[in-house]
């Protein structure tokens, strides 16, 4: 037990540089993620207009919730099966080969499905070839292997692709983007570009992790399917409650107030950021240690996490004492005062939010999916509801109170399982002795 114990202790000192390696190049991946759009939505508007970037925002927005089916939670699952086999070149395989044609199948069944409704209802039908090319970007999420970067936690050559694939958008957008007409192309040259990086990180992955593409069965896919089932229901609850708050809310309120809301919403998800960054980055680890040491596993936690905490905490007052600023900057100079109230609220969602990454990142570790999903389930219920109530009591107030309930209840339901399934672990005897 002390040489085990010993051994992980010294794994925890050597992947401390890989954690913030990783943490640098994830961090590099998610910066271009959000700061190519605030640079080229500006030129987009300038050549076509705001009406056609409406109607390329709705057509991206509708297309990513087949992103979700496709994906079906396997950047979860997938990790955690390959951070935890990944010496084992035979299991890597599979899992590698399975995910793929895993995904072609959901890819095939979810175009036919995204065909039928274009063509089925007249709003869709009327910007049937903006939606169709819209369908690149799901091509292009699907080929990307993040999951198989995380579980190996080499996370550059990630970073790499995702910069040319953003360059080559980019630069496609400046070319061929210069009148109104040209708004059905703006998703689809993010789609190609998307293919391209992805097709780039599979030879990627083939050269430098000696990855190989085997024969599976179809007992393998049902496996792969049914182990992830919980999460894929998890990843649609998160989508829905993600994108429900915008939506109620335009519902109640006038256009303005959801503008506002809108404002506050973006830098609530920048500052998520930090937390998606951090809980990507550390996962592989978890997964390690979880089926290694519960001992280790906690004082892996302990030593990473309340940092982590501070940093969030440093980052959450530093934006509560700029939200002048930021009001100045979104509204040319106007201060709204509206709108640093909401700010400061969201800066307290963002603080709870991060304290669930240890829960549910061991729940996952653990196998624990049922769990995780449950909690989430019911998080995207209670979220609904209490924007349904509050809403229509206090406009885009109830909105960030309903996210503030929400992510309240995320992270004590997950705490509740986390404290429940360590101590049962704690008392279970490794299968090593």
């Amino acid at each position: 037990m002390l040489l085990k114990y010993i051994e992980n202790f010294s794994l925890k000192r050597t992947l401390q540089s890989t954690i913030f390696k990783n943490y640098f190049f994830l961090s590099i991946y998610q910066v271009v993620n959000f700061a190519v759009p605030l640079i080229i939505v500006p030129y987009l508007i300038s050549r076509i207009g705001v009406a056609n970037f409406g109607l390329v925002a709705f057509s991206y927005a509708f297309v990513n919730y087949f992103n979700v089916i496709v994906d079906y939670g396997f950047n979860l699952s997938a990790t955690q099966r390959i951070s935890v086999n990944r010496s084992n070149k035979e299991v890597v395989n599979t899992i590698f080969s399975t995910v793929y044609i895993s995904k072609l199948i959901f890819l095939s069944i979810c175009f036919l499905l995204y065909i039928a409704l274009i063509y089925t209802f007249p709003v869709l039908y009327a910007q049937r070839w903006l939606h169709l090319s819209s369908f690149a970007i799901v091509v292009g999420q699907a080929l990307i292997p993040i999951w198989l970067f995380q579980g190996m936690e080499d996370m550059k050559f990630l970073a790499i692709c995702n910069i040319l694939s953003k360059l080559i958008y980019f630069a496609c957008i400046l070319l061929y983007i210069r009148l109104p007409t040209d708004y059905y192309l703006v998703n689809l040259f993010q789609g190609l570009s998307a293919i391209v990086a992805g097709i780039l990180s599979i030879y990627i992955v083939l050269k430098k992790f000696n990855v190989r593409f085997v024969r599976i069965t179809v007992k393998d896919v049902k496996t792969e399917v049914t182990s992830g089932k919980m999460l894929f229901f998890s990843s649609v609850a998160v989508n829905i409650y993600l994108n429900s708050n915008a939506f109620i809310l335009g519902v109640f309120a006038s256009p303005a107030e959801v503008g506002i809301y809108s404002i506050a919403e973006k830098v609530y998800y920048a500052l998520k950021q930090l937390s998606n960054v951090f809980s990507q980055v550390i996962f592989p680890q978890i997964c390690l240690l979880a089926a290694s040491s519960v001992t280790a596993l906690k004082a892996f936690l302990k030593k990473v996490f309340v940092p982590f905490i501070a940093l969030i905490m440093l980052a959450c007052v530093v934006v509560f004492f700029a939200t002048h600023l930021i009001s100045s900057y979104f509204l040319k100079g106007e201060i709204n005062y509206h709108l640093i109230l909401l700010i400061n609220i969201f800066c307290i969602a963002i603080i709870i939010n991060a304290c669930d990454i240890p829960a549910f990142q061991t729940l996952l570790a653990y196998n624990e999916k049922n769990k995780y999903g449950l909690v989430l389930i019911l998080g995207c219920a209670i979220n609904i509801i209490a924007n349904i109530v509050l809403v229509n009591l206090f406009k885009s107030l109830g909105t960030v109170y309903a996210i503030l309930i929400t992510e309240s209840f995320i992270t004590f339901g997950l705490g509740y399982y986390f404290f429940k399934v360590l101590k049962q672990k704690s008392h279970e005897i490794p299968h090593h002795l």
